[in-house]
């Protein structure tokens, strides 16, 4: 009956890794609950024997609760923008590191945007997003990468000004640096970037400041500032996952099992690489239709950011239920045709579940 009504369409969508399976459950269930609101209010339903079961009746409440799609959006709202730093993160097509500092920043203003900057709808989670950030995810890395990528250094003035960035980005300096000469030279050759002298300031260098990938024009345009390319395309050049490893733990896994426990350790090794790196080359070539490195490219304007929230950031099926009980006879119920699904724009990392879902290219099962 479900497939009926929702035209073969599963709820259940598939990804690599299973920390993106709910996410895309919880996208396709809101895609489809007003199918679903059909379905359990049809006359097929009600005079079927799961209509007069236990968990039927359950499933019925929920499907028919606008609390609950109340919290479905509210989670869509905050998990999507997430969603594509993590997305971002994982790619194992272009380094990112130049990037996860801007797209956590891009990320809660998009939060707040979605809530219409009403504080207390998105200050818990901001609470928990920072607490992450800064025990786990916040390294000098980030925001050297974030500093040393043209696109932001040139087309943001007050970056010098930040204090982390600039600390991060000395902490690099000491860090990756050979001697205390290198040192000395990579800050004095700051000078020549932050001047736009050199190369930096031929036309070519300009317009590919965000099109190029970071270390790429680093390596094209800062031949002139040696000591400092080298260390910008040393961190510009840094993944930022480690999914990669992981992948190749699991491919490991399977070659030594307990079947193929007497494997010499050289050929294992050979097997290992020949299997994981047939699989990246797969990969490689069937997804990421866009260049990931390109955030701008990423559409925000979706259902669950713009279309179900009233003026002050409350969904409108709740403000709808408060007018029922303060006696009011009118109930309208939110269009969402025509809207948008987040991502349109974003494909990497995960496997589509049905042909029928590639039509709408909805997250594009990214991660």
């Amino acid at each position: 009956m479900m497939r009926k009504n929702t035209n073969n369409v599963e709820l259940v969508r598939h990804g690599v890794t299973r920390f993106a399976i709910s996410y895309l459950c919880l996208q396709r269930l809101h895609k489809l609950r007003s199918k679903l609101k059909n379905m359990f209010t049809s006359e097929e339903w009600l005079s079927s024997k799961g209509a007069k079961d236990a968990k039927g009746k359950n499933a019925m409440g929920i499907v028919l609760m606008p609390t609950f799609w109340n919290d479905v959006v509210y989670t869509l709202k905050v998990m999507g923008p997430l969603a594509h730093v993590m997305r971002i993160a994982d790619n194992e097509k272009s380094p990112a590191m130049g990037l996860i500092y801007a797209a956590m920043l891009e990320a809660k203003e998009t939060i707040e945007k979605s809530f219409n900057f009403n504080t207390s709808n998105f200050i818990d989670v901001f609470k928990i997003i920072d607490k992450r950030w800064e025990c786990q995810l916040h390294h000098p890395l980030h925001a050297s990468g974030y500093y040393l990528n043209p696109k932001y250094f040139y087309s943001k003035p007050d970056i010098e000004n930040d204090l982390k960035l600039v600390r991060g980005l000395h902490k690099c300096i000491d860090t990756l640096s050979e001697s205390y000469e290198v040192e000395d030279m990579v800050r004095s050759q700051l000078g020549i970037c932050k001047s736009v002298g050199g190369l930096f300031g031929i036309c070519a260098s300009i317009r590919q400041r965000a099109t190029l990938a970071p270390a790429e024009w680093w390596r094209m345009y800062g031949a002139e500032v040696p000591d400092l390319q080298i260390l910008a395309i040393k961190v510009l050049g840094l993944t930022r996952s480690a999914s990669g490893c992981e992948r190749n733990r699991s491919t490991f896994e399977h070659i030594h099992s307990k079947k193929r426990s007497k494997l010499e350790h050289k050929r294992l090794e050979d097997l290992v690489f020949v299997k994981y790196n047939q699989s990246l080359i797969d990969r490689f070539n069937c997804r990421d239709k866009i260049d990931p490195m390109v955030l701008d490219d990423v559409n925000y304007h979706t259902e669950w950011f713009l279309g179900e929230m009233g003026e002050d950031g409350e969904p409108e099926e709740e403000l709808e239920a408060k007018s029922k009980r303060f006696g009011s006879c009118m109930c309208t119920q939110v269009e969402d045709e025509g809207v948008e699904e987040i991502g349109d724009d974003v494909e990497d990392n995960v496997v589509e579940a049905d042909e029928d879902y590639e039509e709408d290219n909805e997250f594009d099962d990214d991660y």
